[in-house]
């Protein structure tokens, strides 16, 4: 099970951000843990009003393009984006979504 903090800043109108990814696994006695996690730094982070998209590096050196949507007071989902098309536009993945909400 995945779970992830987000933590975006605002500096002279740029923005800056931080991923922790945390591990979740179930013991078994039934609790859950986190089981390890991982500090990446946003690349080029963007926001639109609705939609934080942003790219992160993952272990392999490859870049994966991540968006959070927007989807009530204080939450959202945060997916990985796939290029589809001739065109290279890009879409949100159904594949992996985290249900995020936010936490003062």
């Amino acid at each position: 099970m995945p779970a992830a903090d987000l933590k975006i800043a605002e500096k002279d109108g740029k923005l800056s951000g931080r991923v922790t990814f945390y591990l979740i696994h179930q013991s078994a006695d039934g609790r859950r843990e986190v089981g390890g996690e991982e500090d990446i730094d946003m690349l080029e982070p963007s926001f639109d009003g609705q939609r934080l998209t942003f790219k992160l590096k993952n272990p392999s050196g490859e870049t994966v393009p991540m968006a959070l949507r927007l989807t009530g007071d204080g939450e959202g989902e945060l997916a990985t984006q796939v290029t589809v098309g001739d065109r290279g536009e890009r879409r949100e993945s159904r594949g992996m979504v985290v249900k995020m909400k936010r936490v003062k």
